[in-house]
């Protein structure tokens, strides 16, 4: 029923392309393998090579994107001398004791066979081994979460290995990556099992494998014939496999761009050849045309969340630095718009160079080189910038240094350890419908744009007119990130709900509708920003998302840098409504009412003053926070609500909610006495201008 019910609310268009992916994949239920058998032709014959130990060599001497080989260790390591140690404590970490992701329970890798490729082991859910298109990867009937064994068998967890062989060429390395590849390979036969579900995890393990040959195809541990073999194919296969199942249904998202990254990536690896070369020249293709839907002309991607601007800037940057690398060139418009992104992530940071957690988030990379917190996007503007040849200008947070070194080495890092902190004045994203107020050591991120997409929702929330609140240097009222997909649908909904977000919600009705609750990546496109401006740290923003209930909601936020932050809501209807507004705050924040309308809140060392000038009544509950996918801590959260009042002189129900927040050494008294008042300071007869 759930699969008729999703079927039923597609486009004609996806159901198109759906049942053509189902016609393309009747004669893979009946073969082993794409690719014809390694006895008969093996892989090395199909690129006109008399031997595996040819082609091994042939594809060794192209060049690579990013740092595989590194000939003066300590020059490398001129900027970041403790590099090697985290690193290296990283692979012992990885290869004799275990490791984690997106939430898990420690996952034990020291013995290669004991990995169980297709179980969400959170969950203790196993998927079988049956061809692809016949399995239920979101098994919304039980609790499991597909994302678990996609992000295992990603391996992006054997970065530090390869880093450590690169910096100190040991074989346990080497023999350990070809262990894990291998044993993977034998349990994982082509389009069986969880980990074929889609193109884009095929796409994944091509970029990390053909980096991992890189490091290590030089390497005794890789010298075995038969291990070439095996490896050279499965790769083959997988790009077989992207270019037959591209994830293209009308509207793309971040999928079509992995599957399209993937195939520029095996065009340039192996060597020239008929099949490479088309997979190469469709792949690139289909990223320039993508780059002009998914991207808009301010640089933000349509995707309506942070996380994935960066995995869409780095899935764009990736193919397009490997093509550079390889003596091609880039189209200006392409540039441009990598350039664009670049500065969409410079200005959407706040100063402790961490994103907003704005829409959906499940911590997707291409390559993680780092060790930074999945939050921290301070690298990838400077990233951008100088694959593309542009100085950076944006300064990096230590722990994001290393995302530079590994992937252009340590002149670059010359480069980026040289920019100088400056100042930047707020900023607009009018496309995107993001507003950013800014201070020396203050940062507003406000959304007032569409719900992403293409006004699908896909990985975008219902927030529009919430906002991020970075205070005197440190942050104080976030949103509550995404948590999970599949394994629970009714947090995902909650996560991704008007009420887990800094906004108001009327009547407890969404800002969207949630079409179905186990619709998890769709959203009835019932809102759109009416009117949005900014001037001088100052907001004023308004959306239709209550049409339907008659009411109209209006917003405004305004900045003094350094000394306080107000929040103005203003929301009228034909008929009576409840509004309640929430501000969550961050874990570590401490509220405490001193009086009426009057809360201390205290942030690490910081201290805040909220004042509810309004009278609204308020109440302050246990909310969620989930700073990176599968983790979620409890915050707290100030909730004002209230019934809307009938007010005589525009024949309408208003709520009015006036906050504001005071910083450092200002005070309550010094407030109140000031000859800016709150009526002057936000003016509510400037609203629907």
């Amino acid at each position: 029923m759930d699969r008729f019910l999703k079927v039923i609310n597609r486009s004609p268009t996806e159901l198109f392309w759906h049942l053509n992916l189902e016609l393309k994949s009747t004669i893979d239920r009946f073969r082993n393998s794409p690719v014809k058998t390694r006895i008969d032709r093996p892989l090395n014959q199909i690129f006109g090579f008399s031997g595996m130990a040819e082609l091994w060599y042939e594809i060794g001497k192209k060049p690579y994107p990013l740092v595989s080989f590194i000939g003066d260790t300590s020059s490398f390591l001129r900027n970041l001398p403790e590099e090697e140690n985290r690193v290296k404590e990283a692979a012992g970490e990885v290869m004799s004791g275990s490791f984690s992701f997106l939430g898990c329970p420690e996952i034990s890798a020291s013995n290669i066979e004991n990995i169980d490729w297709g179980i969400d082991f959170k969950n203790n859910y196993r998927w079988p081994a049956h061809f692809f298109r016949d399995l239920d990867l979101n098994c919304l009937n039980t609790t499991a979460d597909i994302k678990i064994p996609w992000e295992l068998s990603r391996m992006q967890w054997l970065v530090p290995i390869a880093q450590s062989f690169l910096l100190d060429p040991k074989e346990k390395y080497a023999e350990f990556c070809k262990g894990v590849i291998w044993h993977w390979v034998n349990s994982n036969p082509y389009a069986r099992g969880p980990n074929w579900g889609v193109a884009m995890e095929a796409a994944m393990r091509i970029f990390m494998w053909t980096w991992l040959f890189k490091v290590f195809h030089t390497s005794k541990s890789w010298s075995d014939p038969i291990f070439q073999s095996v490896f050279l194919t499965s790769l083959f296969e997988h790009g077989i496999f992207c270019n037959r199942y591209l994830e293209n249904f009308g509207v793309n998202s971040n999928h079509i761009l992995a599957d399209a990254a993937a195939l520029v990536f095996l065009g340039e690896f192996f060597p020239q050849g008929k099949t490479v070369d088309g997979w190469g020249r469709r792949g690139w293709k289909i990223l320039e045309r993508e780059v002009e839907l998914q991207v808009y002309d301010d640089g933000a991607s349509f995707e309506a969340s942070s996380s994935y601007h960066r995995l869409s800037s780095e899935l764009l940057l990736w193919p397009a630095q490997y093509r550079l690398v390889s003596g091609k060139s880039l189209p200006q418009n392409y540039r441009n718009k990598l350039l664009g992104m670049a500065e969409f992530a410079s200005n959407y940071i706040n100063q402790n160079g961490l994103a907003p957690s704005w829409g959906d988030n499940d911590d997707g990379r291409v390559f993680k080189l780092g060790n930074q917190g999945v939050n921290d996007h301070s690298y990838l503007s400077s990233l951008i910038k100088c694959i593309l040849g542009y100085t950076p200008d944006c300064v990096i947070q230590e722990k994001s240094k290393p995302e530079i070194l590994w992937a252009l080495g340590s002149e670059w890092l010359d480069q980026v350890d040289s920019v100088q902190k400056v100042v930047r004045g707020s900023t607009r994203f009018e496309n995107a419908g993001i507003y950013i107020l800014r201070g020396n050591l203050d940062h507003v991120f406000i959304d007032c744009g569409p719900i992403g997409f293409g006004g699908r929702g896909g990985h975008g929330h219902n927030d529009c007119l919430s906002f991020e609140a970075f205070l005197d240097g440190t942050s104080v009222i976030t949103d509550s990130g995404s948590y999970t997909y599949t394994e629970d649908f009714e947090l995902r909904n909650k996560f991704r709900g008007t009420a887990y977000h800094n906004t108001p919600m009327v009547n407890n009705c969404e800002q969207n509708l949630i079409l179905r609750p186990k619709d998890l990546f769709r959203l009835k496109d019932q809102i759109q920003p009416i009117y949005a401006s900014m001037k001088n740290n100052h907001f004023q923003g308004s959306h239709s998302g209550y049409k339907h209930l008659g009411v109209s909601v209006e917003r405004q936020i305004k900045l003094t840098d350094g000394k306080m932050l107000e929040v103005s809501d203003r929301i009228i209807g034909s008929k009576p409504h409840r509004v309640e507004v929430p501000f969550h705050f961050v874990p570590n924040a401490v509220l405490n009412e001193s009086s009426p309308g009057f809360w201390e809140i205290s942030v690490e060392k910081k201290k805040f003053q909220l004042i509810n000038l309004s009278g609204s009544p308020s109440r302050l509950e246990k909310g969620w926070f989930s700073e990176s996918y599968g983790v979620m801590v409890p915050r707290p959260t100030l909730i004002f609500s209230r019934d809307s009042q009938f007010t005589e002189q525009i024949d309408r129900h208003t709520f009015d909610l006036d906050i504001v927040i005071l910083m450092g050494n200002q005070t309550k008294a010094g407030y109140e006495s000031s000859e800016k008042k709150l009526s002057n300071l936000i003016d509510k007869k400037i609203f629907g201008e």
